[in-house]
């Protein structure tokens, strides 16, 4: 890519997406999102960037240029609750999420259909349930704009598994929109949750004295690592508890307890539970137990930077991490 397009981030969160397109070379200048402590976060690793508090359906019509710059790219992940299949079993409410899905292609269309337009690729993502309530093309007037403007045609619905591209995850994702397909980069050597571990090394005892990423090759001073060295031993009734539920669940299958290493990571949840069965446990190397993994053991599963930084609390930071879109899905310009 020859010219640094600006980009726009609708649905930002923590800024999942906007990394991936700023470690791409791109220039992410403007970003939104409703959850104010996960647009600090976006602040403090994107301080070149516009980003408002607020949430989309707020955005009137007539404020779609005063409040939103006019781009190269738009990007945005939806919150994928209504249309993931863990919620209700798939049979959620989806009027939420199509609302807030049209907003964002009214936003889309305005945008790539105004005079002297700049807009070049728009990108949508979200769990891969999604694309069955997705329309191959909206009308302008369904959208709420103007019918004399084009339908907006939906060109490319496709299922993305974030370890082709280099991610520690089989996390499969929707992508939809008008861009270039992205190229599979990892098929054949996969990074694995051991790769992480090792990166990063134990959140006890550890020895080393810089902390090479991998997934970015920059290395910094350990004394400058967060979020990671501190004690996560669970409690053995709580594990206890999530071997019970992982072991013994005849319907959905088995599960490992402990999860082991030389694999791809499971997704990882916004929720914080471990007496759960869709935690996440490993065997300790500090003792006869088992630990959780560490917040800077899940946000680089999740594909970002050992030096990006997260606010709040330790549960809201897994929930952003959680939520957050994984930065091997942004190479697709």
């Amino acid at each position: 890519m020859n010219k640094k397009y600006t980009v726009s981030d609708f649905f930002c969160g923590c800024g999942g997406f906007s990394e991936g397109f700023y470690q791409a070379g791109f220039d992410v200048v403007f970003s939104l999102d409703n959850w104010k402590l996960a647009k600090e976060t976006h602040d403090i690793n994107h301080p070149n960037c516009n980003c408002l508090h607020m949430n989309i359906l707020d955005i009137e019509l007539e404020d779609f240029d005063k409040l939103i710059p006019d781009t190269d790219v738009i990007i945005g992940s939806p919150p994928c609750v209504s249309f993931s299949n863990s919620n209700n079993s798939g049979n959620a409410n989806k009027d939420l999420g199509l609302a807030l899905i049209k907003q964002f292609l009214k936003i889309v269309l305005y945008k790539k259909t105004k005079i002297n337009s700049k807009l070049k690729y728009w990108i949508m993502e979200n769990v891969p349930n999604s694309i069955k309530f997705l329309k191959e093309k909206y009308t302008a007037e369904e959208l709420g704009l103007d019918s004399n403007l084009p339908d907006l045609e939906i060109p490319i619905k496709e299922i993305l598994t974030a370890s082709d591209y280099g991610s520690p995850q089989g996390r499969k994702r929707a992508i939809v929109g008008d861009f270039v397909m992205p190229k599979v980069t990892h098929s054949n050597n996969p990074v694995f949750i051991k790769d992480i571990f090792k990166m990063l090394g134990p959140p006890i005892n550890n020895k080393n004295t810089k902390i090479k990423d991998m997934l970015f090759d920059f290395e910094i001073n350990k004394s400058h690592l967060t979020d990671h060295f501190y004690e996560s031993t669970i409690p053995k009734c709580i594990c206890d508890k999530a071997r019970q539920l992982k072991e013994d669940h005849g319907y959905m299958g088995k599960m490992q307890f402990p999860d082991t290493t030389n694999r791809l990571s499971r997704t990882i949840m916004a929720t914080e539970a471990y007496a759960s069965r869709e935690s996440m446990i490993f065997k300790s190397e500090y003792n006869n137990g088992f630990r959780a993994p560490t917040i800077r053991e899940i946000s680089s599963l999740m594909g970002f930077p050992i030096n990006y930084q997260f606010k709040g609390s330790h549960n809201n930071k897994h929930k952003q991490i959680g939520n957050a879109v994984q930065r091997c899905m942004c190479s697709i310009i």
